[in-house]
């Protein structure tokens, strides 16, 4: 009801406003607006067991020396995760095995829409050329697991037993150093997504050419009015949104 309370531990809660740490369990007491009726209610948050994570853009060769290779990782609400467990895993395609590993928390973090934020980690002369590849993982649990000029089995690791996904584009000695490989399309899972190439304009760091958030919409409404008739809305992710 309206004249009802709501503490924890003692202190006064304030809807929309009072944060709390429900990394353990919390209990609210609700108190009626008589004074004296009170119920417990106990509250625990289960963080998601699959982040919605996806490797999203790179570059792995160019013309002269591979100064400027790069992958790109995509992350849904990075607050509910630790960086340390994910993990990129590079992977050499003739034999199958690993040659390096990086974890999230060493990329450096760039812009964050609606809620992805995007990461990414400059190897100069580190990705192999040819048919190599990478993986993403999440404790372990493999999440992608990428090649570039056809596809390979792994060995060992995190993509150990899996076949590698071609992206379907490559790169070469003319290629220009600020080009990628990269998703495009309109979605915010990885499954939504497409490969393809920009030439001369990479953007690690931040959304892709060609990427487009879907509008999830908060509410909309109709009314009739005089002669015609006026729309309202609203959008959860439009920043510009009614």
């Amino acid at each position: 009801s309206d004249g009802a309370t709501a503490f924890i531990t003692g202190t006064g809660q304030v809807s929309g406003s009072t944060s709390n740490d429900f990394t353990s369990m919390v209990t609210y007491t609700v108190i009626a607006e008589d004074g004296t009726t009170s119920q417990d209610w106990t509250v625990t948050v289960t963080l998601s067991a699959n982040p919605n994570t996806w490797i999203n853009e790179f570059h792995y060769d160019q013309s002269g020396g591979d100064n400027d290779e790069f992958i790109e990782v995509v992350l849904q609400d990075k607050d509910m995760f630790l960086l340390s467990d994910f993990t990129i895993t590079l992977y050499d395609g003739s034999s199958g095995t690993s040659y390096a590993s990086y974890t999230l928390d060493t990329f450096i973090e760039g812009t964050t829409q609606d809620g992805l934020t995007y990461y990414y980690i400059d190897l100069v002369n580190t990705l192999q050329n040819g048919l190599d590849g990478f993986a993403l993982d999440y404790q372990g649990i493999l999440v992608n697991f990428l090649s570039y000029e056809g596809s390979f089995t792994a060995v060992n690791g995190p993509a150990s037993g899996f076949t590698s996904e071609d992206v379907g584009f490559s790169q070469g000695g003319s290629t220009n150093a600020l080009s990628s490989i990269h998703l495009t399309g309109t979605g915010d899972e990885y499954s939504d997504l497409t490969w393809g190439e920009s030439i001369g304009a990479n953007t690690k760091g931040g959304p892709n050419t060609g990427f487009i958030l879907p509008v999830d919409l908060a509410y909309s409404k109709g009314a009739a009015m005089d002669g015609y008739v006026q729309l309202n809305w609203a959008t959860y992710s439009e920043t510009n949104n009614n």
